[in-house]
């Protein structure tokens, strides 16, 4: 048997054979190898975003419509009735009536 790390003859006693001659080649073989096989594995997928047609990278199995909270159309519409309810309320405390110009 040969190390898959560094090459070297490995002796066969008995048992499941090794395929490190020692964990320091383990620990290199890992590290050198885990994230080529991390990529191969999780590949990056693309998509483009709905409402600014930015290109999102992820690596999740779900895909992601919009780049961020704020293109997501219902966080949009949240804010938009937060900004109105504030700006309702300002109008309210200057005196002025809202309620005869819906």
């Amino acid at each position: 048997m040969v190390c898959k790390s560094c090459g070297k003859e490995i002796e066969w006693y008995r048992g499941r054979p090794r395929v490190y001659c020692n964990r320091k080649c383990l620990d290199e073989y890992r590290i050198k190898y885990k994230a080529i096989w991390y990529r191969e594995k999780h590949p990056f997928k693309t998509n483009i975003c709905l409402t600014c047609n930015r290109l999102i990278i992820y690596t999740k199995y779900n895909g992601k419509k919009y780049c961020s909270v704020l293109c997501h159309p219902k966080r949009l519409n949240w804010y938009k009735i937060q900004r109105f309810e504030k700006l309702k309320k300002e109008l309210i405390d200057i005196g002025y009536n809202t309620s005869n110009h819906s």
